[in-house]
C-alpha cells in the first residue's frame, strides 16, 4: 500500500505554512485547483478578511 501522507517536523509545517493566509492559499489550491467556483470567492475573502 502506497503512502498517502508525508510526515512533517513542525518547523517544516511552519515553512510551509508561515501564516493564516498561506494556509488558506493552499486549502483553496487542493479544493478549486486552478480556478475558484461561483461564489467561491465570496467565501475566500470572508476567510481571509473576516467580512
Amino acid at each position: 500500500m502506497e503512502a498517502r501522507f508525508k510526515s512533517l517536523a513542525i518547523f517544516e509545517f511552519q515553512e510551509l505554512f508561515p501564516d493564516d493566509a498561506a494556509c488558506l492559499a493552499h486549502l483553496a489550491r487542493l479544493t478549486w485547483g486552478t480556478g475558484v467556483p461561483a461564489g467561491g470567492y465570496s467565501v475566500w475573502r470572508h476567510l481571509v478578511h473576516g467580512r
